[in-house]
């Protein structure tokens, strides 16, 4: 049998791949810690790159992990290899370093720590575990209604977003969105109409969003945007966008059509300066609070820079 590197060095054959077409256990990672514990990345044959950018294969959005971190190479069901790509924190396995461009094979249920706080598990899955898994992790993130993330886990990603932005001095904008008068939905159409207004407005603001944006039902008709590297005016310019084609839309509900509005604040750092993300937050919300105040139907961005 040829060595690890030359292993890892010869090309995908046809026979290798042809495995991957079959039912049964596939190569994945399961993510064991942090908001996105219990997600389940297949493995297709290949490298994949891990990190904490979007131009690598597996994102793993926190801030321990290296833009460029660690690579997967997957050759065969029963030939799967790691290296670490020079990370800041390193990629350990099973609690031991992996040396730098080294590659090692990995067993089922071998552990990849990236950082104290993130730890992947190396595992075979059949497609009803995969399901099972991929359920369970949904659920855990998701609110059920409309598909945005749920509060728990914008709570989650909000502090490591902060801590990574203040660490860096990186920008981070944060919206805070309330339909406007939805009592009034409910109690004229009832709650099911309210629900598909609901649904309504979160697709329109998933369609308006990048890839990397973190959007979050805080609660009842409240909504949360997280945008990492943006500043305030283009995050201005989001929520306008957002607020405009939410006031042209219409629901149609058992054939009658309701039409809403809603108000956003806006946030970001710089030009504020804060402390802590609950201070970020309470900004946004008051300034939700004045757009409410002050007309509805309206976005009010920071206007100053605090000293």
């Amino acid at each position: 049998m040829s060595s690890d590197t030359d292993t890892v060095a010869d090309p995908v054959s046809i026979d290798q791949t042809k495995d991957f077409d079959k039912e049964g256990k596939k190569p994945c990672l399961v993510v064991l810690t942090g908001t996105e514990a219990g997600r389940v990345i297949p493995l297709l044959p290949g490298s994949h790159t891990i990190g904490r950018t979007l131009d690598t294969g597996i994102v793993i959005p926190h801030s321990s992990v290296s833009r460029h971190h660690a690579e997967i190479i997957v050759r065969g069901l029963d030939r799967v290899f790691v290296k670490d790509l020079g990370s800041t924190n390193g990629t350990r396995v099973n609690g031991k370093p992996l040396p730098n461009s080294e590659p090692r094979p990995l067993q089922p249920d071998d552990r990849i720590r990236l950082s104290k706080r993130v730890i992947l598990k190396f595992s075979m899955q059949d497609q009803i575990e995969s399901a099972l898994q991929d359920g369970l992790y949904t659920s855990a993130m998701r609110d059920g209604l409309t598909g945005a993330f749920n509060k728990r886990f914008l709570l989650e990603r909000l502090e490591e977003e902060f801590a990574h932005a203040s660490r860096h001095q990186r920008p981070l904008a944060l919206l805070v969105l309330d339909i406007d008068k939805f009592k009034r939905v409910n109690d004229t159409y009832g709650h099911a109409a309210g629900d598909q207004v609901l649904v309504t407005i979160s697709e329109l603001i998933h369609a308006s969003l990048r890839t990397e944006d973190i959007f979050a039902r805080y609660g009842g008709e409240e909504f949360v945007i997280l945008m990492r590297e943006t500043e305030l005016k283009t995050a201005t310019n989001v929520a306008e966008r957002i607020r405009t084609c939410i006031a042209a839309e219409q629901t149609d509900f058992e054939g009658t059509p309701i039409r809403v509005t809603v108000s956003i604040g806006v946030t970001a750092m710089p030009p504020v300066r804060v402390g802590s993300t609950m201070e970020l937050f309470v900004r946004a919300d008051r300034l939700l609070y004045q757009a409410k105040q002050t007309g509805r139907n309206k976005t009010c961005p920071e206007v100053a820079q605090e000293t």
